[in-house]
């Protein structure tokens, strides 16, 4: 879903953010944080990066790099195709 100038009522004080609103299309606009983002971090993939390494470099395990590869399904389409420069999402744990 994308938003538009209307609905977020651009240029006024106040914001309207219809309930039905993905929230990345919120961040892509660039309207604060929501609860959502809260919820995980960025990272961008360097290179020589496996999800196994990033893993390691978040969560102090290798074992992770499924739950992240899930969380990034839209990013990521195959577990060993990332590349450097890609920005991906680290899920927080609760």
């Amino acid at each position: 879903m994308f938003l538009d100038e209307e609905a977020l009522n651009v240029g006024k004080d106040e914001y309207t953010i219809p309930q039905d609103t993905d929230y990345d299309s919120i961040e892509e606009v660039g309207r604060g944080v929501t609860e959502k983002e809260k919820e995980y971090k960025y990272y961008t993939i360097q290179k020589n990066d496996t999800l196994q390494k990033v893993s390691q470099k978040f969560y102090d395990t290798t074992k992770k790099w499924k739950l992240i590869f899930d969380y990034n399904k839209k990013v990521i389409k195959k577990s060993n195709n990332i590349y450097p420069g890609m920005r991906i999402k680290i899920p927080k744990l609760n």
